[in-house]
């Protein structure tokens, strides 16, 4: 059984949590325009301070990060917390994606942005049919775009365009996360359901049901075996914020945890621990077991399909 490491950062809302230097370091975006830089064991604060603005949806990628903001994103140095760059586009992304090859960002009217490594903005692409939720790296051409209508479409990101369509969610996507290995895709939904597909060939593998809310946060373990779920109501406080691990062999939850007091929006992993953040601002770090407390509710099981 897991045990509770650290529970830290209380403060305002926090809408993004991502690894920098893995294991070693969590980086926070919190509603206040604060951007924190924990390192971890120990849960030392190295930088902390206001950038102006109202952050959200936040990704890092080696060296550098991205957040989203009212008016746009900032590009940032993950070593300093330094702004090196404003992405300018048409709204606030609700979805923000970087790698080496760029950012790609989308929001409520589904239009996609996207900039290359440098930070400038390449020409717009075709706006979707529904709001884009979030965004994930699929390989080096593709990227997968979770919609507000249930669908998950694999997106060519130099053509700009839609090559397939995921289908099988009943109410919008939230979170999308790819294994270690690329293979697979995870997808978590409002519909309080996971579902596992196969990217390159367009299937779905299973689905596993049993969260108790809706799931707005997903993150793998290092090697794969384990998917940890962040859920919550939408818009109200909540006894049912629940952080889960489920077994991807057997499809079991194997560990559920009830102990914050808001909806989970960010689940990451970094080495041993799993990193939980809520919107009443704290951020949790776990062992990968989690913790025994499962507050009497029964197991989620898989439903092969």
């Amino acid at each position: 059984d897991g045990a509770l490491v650290e529970d830290f950062g209380v403060g305002r809302s926090i809408w993004g949590v991502a690894i920098v230097e893995a294991p070693h370091g969590v980086l926070v975006t919190r509603t206040d325009g604060s951007l924190q830089r924990w390192s971890l064991p120990g849960a030392q604060l190295r930088y902390g301070e206001g950038k102006g603005g109202r952050f959200g949806r936040l990704a890092a990628h080696g060296d550098r990060w991205v957040a989203a903001l009212d008016d746009g994103a900032v590009l940032g140095d993950a070593a300093t917390g330094a702004v090196l760059r404003q992405l300018d586009v048409d709204a606030r992304p609700e979805a923000v994606m970087l790698d080496a090859l760029g950012v790609a960002m989308g929001g409520w009217d589904g239009a996609p942005w996207r900039f290359d490594a440098a930070g400038a903005r390449l020409p717009d692409a075709p706006v979707l049919p529904a709001a884009i939720l979030d965004i994930e790296r699929v390989d080096d051409t593709t990227l997968a775009i979770a919609g507000g209508d249930g669908v998950i479409r694999l997106w060519d990101r130099t053509a700009g365009r839609t090559v397939a369509e995921l289908r099988g969610h009943d109410f919008g996507v939230r979170a999308l996360a790819s294994d270690p290995d690329g293979g697979a895709l995870i997808s978590g939904s409002t519909d309080q359901s996971l579902r596992l597909w196969d990217p390159r060939r367009g299937g779905l593998d299973m689905a596993l049901v049993g969260a108790a809310e809706k799931i707005h946060a997903l993150a793998w373990s290092a090697d794969g075996a384990t998917l940890y779920t962040g859920s919550g109501v939408e818009w109200d406080r909540s006894d049912a914020n629940e952080l889960v691990a489920w077994s991807v062999d057997t499809g079991l939850a194997r560990a559920r945890v009830r102990d914050h007091t808001a909806t989970i929006e960010a689940v990451v992993v970094a080495g041993t621990s799993v990193i939980s953040a809520d919107r009443d601002g704290t951020l949790v770090v776990r062992d990968v077991g989690l913790s025994p407390r499962l507050r009497g509710r029964a197991p989620g099981r898989c439903r092969p399909t």
